[in-house]
C-alpha cells in the first residue's frame, strides 16, 4: 500500500508531500494540485509498466509536466509504502536526458540506476509492479454525473473504482 507521495517540480508543486491511507480524499480549490497528485501516481505506474520513451510523450512530456518557473528540472516523484510487511521507497527523477530510479526495501533490496527508456522498469526491478500497483487516472465530468441523478431517463449512476 502506498502511504505517501512526494512531488518536486511537478506541475504546480514545487515540493509537496501527501500522506495517503486506505481511503484518501483530496479536497481543495480549483488549481490547488489535487489532480497533479493523482497524475504523479499514474505516471510512476506507467513508468513501471511501459518504456519511458513511450510514456513521456504528448500530454505526459517533460515540458508539460515540469512546474512553471522551475530551473529545468529534474522532476522528482517519490512514493513510499509497505508491501508484504516491509517498507519500501520508489523515487524517479525525470530530466530531458534520463530517468533515474532509486528503489529500496527493508530487506536490503536496493537498486539505483538510470533507465535506458527502452524497457519498462518492472523488467529492471523484479516485483516492482507488485509494490507500485497499477494506477489509472480517470477524469470524470461532475456535471454530467450529477445530471444523471436528475434525469427521467436514468434511475441510477454508480462508479466503482478498484
Amino acid at each position: 500500500m502506498i502511504t505517501s507521495v512526494r512531488l518536486q517540480e511537478f506541475n504546480g508543486h514545487r515540493d509537496s508531500t501527501v500522506a495517503l491511507g486506505r481511503l484518501t480524499v483530496l479536497v481543495g480549490p480549483n488549481g490547488s494540485g489535487k489532480t497533479s497528485v493523482l497524475e504523479a501516481l499514474a505516471l510512476q505506474s506507467r513508468l513501471v509498466r511501459h518504456a519511458s520513451r513511450d510514456v513521456l510523450t504528448g500530454d505526459w512530456s517533460l515540458g508539460d509536466l515540469l512546474r512553471r518557473g522551475a530551473e529545468g528540472g529534474p522532476i522528482e516523484l517519490t512514493s513510499q509504502g509497505t508491501w508484504e510487511h516491509e517498507a519500501w521507497s520508489f523515487r524517479t527523477a525525470l530530466s530531458e536526458s534520463s530517468v533515474h530510479v532509486d528503489w529500496e526495501r527493508d530487506d536490503d533490496d536496493t537498486k539505483n540506476f538510470t533507465a535506458s527508456g527502452i524497457s519498462p522498469l518492472r523488467k529492471l526491478v523484479p516485483r516492482l509492479d507488485e509494490a507500485v500497483a497499477p494506477a489509472t487516472l480517470y477524469k470524470l465530468n461532475a456535471e454530467r454525473i450529477a445530471a444523471a441523478a436528475y434525469s427521467d431517463d436514468l434511475a441510477l449512476a454508480a462508479i466503482k473504482l478498484t
